[in-house]
């Protein structure tokens, strides 16, 4: 049977104050970890979006161009 001392130490459910902050930090660092990871998902994502518009862009030039080309207009 512990006494009070030992309760104290640990806390209610086992932990010390040290285990207790590592676990804090471990999940701050992890929830750190993931606004970098989606961070860099986001700008991976504006960069394809931006790539895509590019494409488009060439796309109707290339077809208007070839559309004159076509009906021979000037």
């Amino acid at each position: 049977m512990k006494g009070n001392g030992d309760l104290d130490a640990k806390g209610i459910n086992g932990q010390s104050h040290e285990e207790k902050r590592l676990g804090e930090v471990s999940r701050a660092t992890l929830g750190h970890d993931q606004d970098v990871q989606l961070q860099a998902q986001r700008v991976l994502m504006d960069t394809k979006v931006k790539e895509m518009k590019d494409q488009l862009i060439r796309a109707k030039a290339y077809l208007s161009f070839a559309a004159i080309k076509i009906t021979g207009g000037s």
